[in-house]
C-alpha cells in the first residue's frame, strides 16, 4: 500500500514545468518531444514523494513496516498499532481501493484487496 506526499503532486507539477523549460533552452525544436521530457520528470518526482507501506498482522498485532519500492518488501519497522486501529475501506476504484489505516488514508491495489479485507474483519 502507499501513500503520497501532501505536496506530491506540486512537486510534479514543478519537475514538469521546469524540464519543460529546459528542454525549450536546450533547444528541442518538437513540441511533443518537450512535453515527453516534462512528464517524465512528473513521473520521476512522483515515484520519489510516494512512501510505500507495509500492513503485517503479527501474534502481538498490527505493525506498520516500511516497504520496499519495487518488491512488496517490508524494510524496517515504522510503528505498531494500537489493539483498537481502525482499518477501513474509503474509496473504491476500478484498479485500486482506498483504506484508513489509523489517521492516515492508503491506496492498496486490487490484487491486495482480499488480504486488507481479512486484515479489517480481524479488528473487528
Amino acid at each position: 500500500m502507499w501513500t503520497r506526499h501532501r505536496l506530491g503532486y506540486v512537486y510534479a507539477l514543478a519537475a514538469f514545468v521546469g524540464l519543460v523549460l529546459v528542454a525549450v533552452m536546450s533547444g528541442f525544436q518538437e513540441w511533443p518531444s518537450r512535453l515527453v521530457i516534462g512528464v517524465a520528470g512528473a513521473a520521476l518526482a512522483m515515484a520519489a514523494t510516494t512512501n510505500y507501506r507495509v500492513l503485517a498482522q503479527t501474534d502481538a498485532g498490527f505493525v506498520l513496516l516500511d516497504g520496499g519500492r519495487f518488491r512488496q518488501v517490508a524494510t524496517r519497522l515504522v510503528r505498531r498499532l494500537p489493539d483498537d486501529v481502525n482499518i477501513s475501506v474509503q474509496r473504491d476504484t476500478l484498479i485500486t481501493t482506498d483504506w484508513i489505516v489509523g489517521d492516515r488514508e492508503y491506496t492498496v491495489p486490487k490484487s491486495s484487496q482480499r488480504a486488507m479485507e481479512r486484515i479489517a474483519a480481524a479488528t473487528g
